[in-house]
């Protein structure tokens, strides 16, 4: 007798999440490649940007850059 395991409810859900992510991500793609051969206007294409910036996830700022320290007078 074999014993075949089904898949919990976490494991589905799981699948269904990761699914979706897919699914996302192929469309977002799409709108990518639609905007470089000049599908949008300036208006449509701002509003995908702002669509998709929604399910990006945050990006941790980075910290200020030092400022070099002045540099040393030139003596002739």
């Amino acid at each position: 007798m074999e014993l075949t395991t089904q898949p919990t409810g976490d494991q589905m859900d799981n699948e269904l999440v990761e699914k979706q992510n897919r699914a996302l991500n192929v469309l977002v793609e799409a709108a990518r490649l639609a905007q470089t051969r000049g599908a949008f206007t300036l208006e449509q294409a701002a509003l995908i940007a702002e669509a998709i910036g929604v399910f990006r996830p945050a990006q941790p700022e980075a910290p200020p850059a030092e400022a070099p320290p002045p540099a040393e007078p030139a003596v002739f």
